[in-house]
């Protein structure tokens, strides 16, 4: 990626030589987007669980739901719905298929207790936390049930 980016460069001041463009600052400028660029390309964002935000956004919306004037509005049926996604995804947001254990230890710690159980015949490695319970069929492919 970085070799086509130099050669589009490179093209570039060749193509602009030609019509006389001032290039130190024309140049200044190419080199503040690359570092702009390459800046934002190495940025990542963990998402830290926050369940206390959550946990205040559910008791606003209990009260905006108890206010007579407020509940008949389909503006805050609407904010509930997506308050009460928000609590069911929060607890998936960091899982993926195929996640290993390690992995889910590195977002949620040690869980609260591990376990094997077997359902359907198939053997499962259970992580219990506070809020859910993820299953794990041979330590590697895990498996999302709430119970």
């Amino acid at each position: 990626m970085a070799f086509i980016l130099i050669n589009f460069i490179k093209k570039l001041i060749l193509l602009l030589n030609q019509y006389s463009i001032k290039m130190k600052r024309l140049s200044f400028i190419l080199l503040t987007l690359i570092f702009l660029v390459n800046l934002y390309a190495q940025e990542t964002t963990i998402i830290l669980l926050n369940y206390s935000k959550i946990e205040n956004r559910v008791a606003k919306s209990n009260e905006e739901i108890k206010n007579p004037k407020k509940n008949i509005k389909y503006s805050t049926w609407v904010k509930r719905g997506e308050v009460m996604q928000d609590v069911y995804r929060i607890d998936l947001e960091q899982i993926y298929d195929g996640m290993p254990t390690q992995e889910l230890k590195l977002f949620y710690k040690e869980p609260l207790k591990q376990s094997q159980e077997e359902r359907d015949g198939k053997n499962y490695l259970v992580y219990e936390y506070e809020r859910m319970k993820y299953y794990f069929l041979s330590s590697l492919h895990p498996t999302i049930r709430s119970d």
